[in-house]
């Protein structure tokens, strides 16, 4: 009997990592195969069977990315949009936030609501009024337009998740740091923030994300190629009649780095920060 009992507890313990190890693979091999692709020559990349593993390794298609420079152009300009709309989104999310945590004022469950109530908003329906706008403000083909328009789509979820981590912290700390003498924005910048300190990376990690792949408002607003942003620039490799397969691999490679090494490093910031910052509304 207790023999039976154990084959069957060995039987669900390798059951389970069988299914680990399959998802595991589904999610991993995507990502082999787009550099396996990267590095062999295009006329390789139509052979019948696929090459699980490059018979030639060929760096060509990185080679020729380096010597048109215009792909790290691109990967610059979004990660100039991707910084520039992190700071401005933790900096306005979390004084938002915070208000809407720590004070009562009239009107303040309508304002709150009306921001969450953008998230409803697909980007496709605000493409139109924003480009009348940014035409108007002389801010279309410039960065500016997508870090704005970035913002814009960022802050509500930025604001709730910081109203989530600021609910979690006890009202009396702040209450002895004013007793102490510390004022109001003291307290906020010396006790709170370092306490909500995992919050802010979550909110930072997921809008640099949001900014990082953001394409649309880049193929709209953006027409000249110098400020192009990486997911637009890539999207040019395909063109009408010649499609730069091996070129669209590297590309993807170089772009997609820096969100992995950015998941890698923070991904228990992001997990933590998204439980913490949902369990208060």
């Amino acid at each position: 009997m207790y023999s039976s009992v154990r084959l069957t507890k060995r039987i669900k313990e390798l059951l389970i990592i069988a299914v680990v190890v399959c998802t595991c693979a589904l999610v991993v091999f995507p990502i082999y195969w787009l550099i396996n692709s990267s590095l062999q020559e295009e006329s390789a990349l139509f052979t019948s069977p696929p090459s699980f593993i490059p018979r030639m390794f060929s760096v060509r298609a990185y080679r020729d990315l380096a010597v048109e420079g215009k792909m790290l152009r691109w990967i610059r300009n979004s990660l100039f949009v991707s910084v520039s709309t992190v700071a401005i989104t933790i900096t306005f999310g979390t004084l938002a936030g915070y208000s809407f945590s720590r004070f009562r004022y009239k009107g303040r469950t309508a304002l709150s609501l009306a921001i969450l109530s953008t998230q409803m908003i697909a980007g496709p329906m605000v493409i139109t009024p924003l480009y009348i706008v940014f035409t108007r403000m002389g801010l279309i083909d410039t960065l500016y337009a997508l870090i704005l328009a970035n913002t814009a789509l960022n802050l509500a979820v930025c604001t709730w998740l910081m109203k989530g981590f600021f609910d979690t912290i006890p009202r009396e700390i702040e209450e002895a740091a004013r007793i102490d003498g510390c004022g109001r924005m003291g307290t906020l910048f010396r006790i709170v923030l370092p306490l909500s300190m995992t919050g802010m990376v979550t909110v930072l990690v997921l809008g640099f994300f949001v900014a990082w792949n953001e394409y649309l408002f880049g193929l709209v607003f953006i027409s000249d190629q110098d400020k192009w942003i990486g997911s637009v620039g890539l999207a040019s490799f395909v063109g009408s009649y010649i499609i730069s397969q091996d070129k669209i691999m590297a590309g993807a490679v170089i772009f997609s780095l820096l969100p992995m090494l950015f998941f890698l490093f923070f991904q228990r910031y992001i997990v933590v920060g998204i439980t913490r910052g949902a369990l208060k509304g």
